[in-house]
């Protein structure tokens, strides 16, 4: 079938999919095109428009992480059942677990060919923690997995648009009263004084007002989106 689609299309079935099954799904976290998390278990999905070298690699240094990690691809034509049968022996192989996705139908409905296995992979608690950490951060939405050049909504990203909103509606307020005021956590504190992203200014000690640059980046796209979703708990 042609390839002449995103990456991206693949996300939304696996995302439907396992949203169904009960597990809270987001998309491009710490570099994973997916993360899947119920209870105390976590998945993780790679997804590409054609199963490669490049696909097993990710999916493999995903195996660190958890041994719950698969490869998505678009399911292959009747034609090429040679092809998912040499896919399913590389796959069963690396102990990967394989998602394809019906993308010649218009259902695009979402079939598990294989399940991982347990991977002799040695793991990286700290590479987990992160990665969880990193999801527990995000409230709003979710970026798409499979993006490619375009702005990611991280926890850290996600805190200073909450925080930019409380400073657009205040004019200036200090990091005191983010945290007794607005509910933030002392971090917040750490974040506007660093100030990364060039986002805001400091007025006084432990005061803060927003730059021009943050009023930019509140005001379009996707950040624009996180930032009216915030505007309304102001309200």
């Amino acid at each position: 079938m042609s390839k002449n689609y995103p990456e991206t299309e693949l996300y939304e079935p696996v995302k439907k999919f396992l949203t169904g099954l009960g597990y809270h799904v987001q998309g491009e976290v710490r570099g994973c095109d997916l993360t899947a998390v119920r209870e105390d278990e976590l998945v993780i999905v790679e997804l590409k428009k054609s199963f490669s070298i490049e696909l097993l690699y990710q999916a493999m240094d995903r195996q660190a992480i958890t041994d719950q990690v698969y490869a998505a691809v678009p399911r292959p034509l009747k034609n090429e059942s040679l092809a998912i049968k040499n896919m399913t022996r590389i796959i069963k192989k690396l102990d990967l677990g394989l998602i394809t996705v019906a993308m010649d139908s218009p259902l695009k409905y979402v079939e598990v060919v294989v399940y991982p296995g347990e991977s002799k992979r040695r793991k990286s608690p700290k590479r987990r923690q992160s990665l969880l950490s990193e999801i527990a951060g995000r409230n709003y939405g979710d970026n798409t997995g499979g993006s490619h050049k375009v702005k990611l909504l991280t926890a850290y990203k996600e805190k200073s648009i909450r925080a930019a909103c409380v400073i657009e509606k205040q004019g200036s307020v200090t990091t005191k009263e983010l945290v007794n005021d607005f509910g933030f956590d002392k971090g917040i504190q750490n974040l506007l004084y660093r100030n990364y992203n060039g986002w805001f200014e400091r007025v006084d000690k432990g005061t803060y007002a927003l730059s021009e640059e943050g009023r930019k980046a509140i005001s379009e796209g996707k950040f624009g989106e996180v930032a009216d979703y915030y505007r309304g708990l102001l309200l």
